[in-house]
């Protein structure tokens, strides 16, 4: 719990939204025409001596993983 509390405040400059692009062969049911982001990518750091100044990549979104 500490270390939750320990997350630094999410930084615009730290934060990547994208929307995903589908293809006719995906079967993934996205509108084309939709303007809601699909994609978040953030570094995250925690305030602590243990953890300071080392960035925790998150990534969440949909296409992410392809399966052949």
């Amino acid at each position: 719990v500490k270390v939750l509390r320990s997350i630094r405040r999410l930084e615009p400059g730290n934060v990547i939204l994208g929307q995903y692009k589908a293809t006719s062969g995906d079967k993934v049911d996205v509108k084309l025409n939709s303007l809601t982001p699909t994609y978040f990518a953030a570094a995250l750091y925690i305030d602590n001596a243990s953890w300071d100044g080392v960035p925790f990549l998150i990534k969440a979104g949909i296409g992410l993983i392809r399966h052949g």
